[in-house]
């Protein structure tokens, strides 16, 4: 037989001494490797470096993976097994998030801040003041700041109460008092210290000084604590309302 290592194989057909091989690549199982059987290589890629963004995973059905898929990054090796994929259609599934105030919460811009209704606040419930943060700025609202007692439905005019030179109790018949206004009577020539029971002519003890024309309005609950007027000047008048 003549040396075949260089065939023109362009005359192959009329050569009666050349000899054809083909090679089948088969599986372990011996099935012909091919376009429904295809070639499967074990792999482990590493990632050192590398920033992965956008990744799309595509035509993998549920249960069709079966073998684990691993991860090496930075020297360590993670396994993604089929328990760790929850691989579903969500082209049209909603859902929702329910969350558990827990510490603190820090809230960005917020645009449009709803209308916040707090409800079952009774009075003399609250006893902690209440801090809202605004732009790093915190506000305790409390005392004067807060009003959590409803719309008030009775009102008490006492009229007027003249005040001389030692004290004289604001009495209001209507108990307790959620609000009371006083008001300086402006031909007053005196000034009118408010204050408790103790406080004197000279305004010891006074809680506020009352001009002629000036006028107080403050929460205040009579129950526990009168309220006393009194003047450094005689023939003084107050003229006095409270809402109950």
């Amino acid at each position: 037989m003549a040396d075949k290592s260089v065939v023109d194989i362009t005359n192959l057909e009329h050569d009666a001494t050349a000899i054809a091989k083909k090679v089948v690549l088969t599986d372990e199982s011996g099935n012909p490797i091919n376009d429904s059987n295809p070639l499967k290589v074990d792999t482990e890629l590493t990632l050192d470096g590398i920033t992965i963004d956008n990744i799309n995973i595509q035509d993998i059905s549920s249960g069709t993976q079966t073998n684990d898929v691993k991860i090496t990054l930075d020297g360590e090796s993670v396994l993604v097994t089929a328990t760790d994929l929850d691989i579903r259609d969500l082209t049209s599934v909603s859902d929702s998030v329910s969350a558990v105030q827990s510490g603190t919460w820090n809230i960005g811009t917020v645009t449009t801040l709803p209308d916040i209704d707090i409800n079952d606040i009774s009075k003399g419930t609250q006893t902690n003041d209440v801090k809202i943060t605004l732009d790093s700025e915190e506000v305790i609202i409390g005392g004067f700041n807060a009003s959590i007692d409803p719309i008030r439905s009775d009102l008490e005019g006492v009229g007027d109460l003249t005040v001389e030179t030692s004290e004289v109790e604001i009495v209001v018949s209507g108990t307790p008092t959620v609000s009371i206004r006083i008001r300086a009577d402006t031909s007053n020539t005196g000034i009118i210290f408010i204050g408790k029971t103790g406080v004197l002519s000279d305004g010891t003890n006074d809680f506020i000084r009352l001009g002629a024309g000036d006028e107080l309005i403050m929460p205040y609950d009579d129950s526990t604590n009168a309220l006393f007027a009194i003047s450094d000047t005689v023939s003084q008048t107050i003229n006095i309302g409270a809402l109950l």
